[in-house]
């Protein structure tokens, strides 16, 4: 919950609202005693979740807005700039070769000299592997791609 100031247009957690109000001397509001008790300056603001950002944009606050006079937090899609734009994708990169390796790592039995699986099975491993591996070559890499399905351990 947050409660704007209708007056200058500025918005306060309750802990901001007790730091900056010394005559604020309740430990929360509650229905029977609302922040427009308090101050009739000042409004409760419902805020919602926060929508999800697409690649390349970032969700920011812009306001407020008042809807069945209730206030809500506005939120807006901006662009990221080129330097968010590089964090961003080597975030996605590191996170996507972790992914990988762990699904090379979880596979690394399988190339044992004593692995207990028939040579079809070995060989099918084999090439699950070298995709693995490969798919940092795909051009949807390392955004849209999808990985390769483990083979079953299961002999058919």
């Amino acid at each position: 919950m947050e409660y704007l100031n209708s007056e200058t247009g500025d918005c306060y957690t309750f802990p901001q609202l007790k730091r900056a109000f010394d005559d604020l001397r309740v430990k929360a509001f509650t229905s029977s005693f609302t922040v427009e008790d308090w101050n009739p300056l000042f409004k409760e603001v419902i805020v919602e979740v926060t929508p999800v950002a697409t690649r390349g944009q970032k969700i920011v606050r812009d306001g407020v807005y008042i809807k069945d006079e209730k206030y809500y937090t506005k939120w807006i899609s901006v662009e990221l700039t080129e330097e968010e734009k590089t964090i961003e994708y080597d975030q996605r990169l590191a996170a996507q070769l972790q992914e990988r390796d762990w699904m090379l790592q979880e596979t690394d039995w399988t190339q044992l000299l004593d692995c207990p699986l028939s040579e079809e099975k070995i060989v099918e491993y084999k090439e699950y592997r070298k995709l693995l591996r490969d798919i940092t070559k795909d051009s949807k890499w390392p955004w849209d791609h999808e990985f390769p399905s483990k083979p079953p351990v299961k002999e058919t």
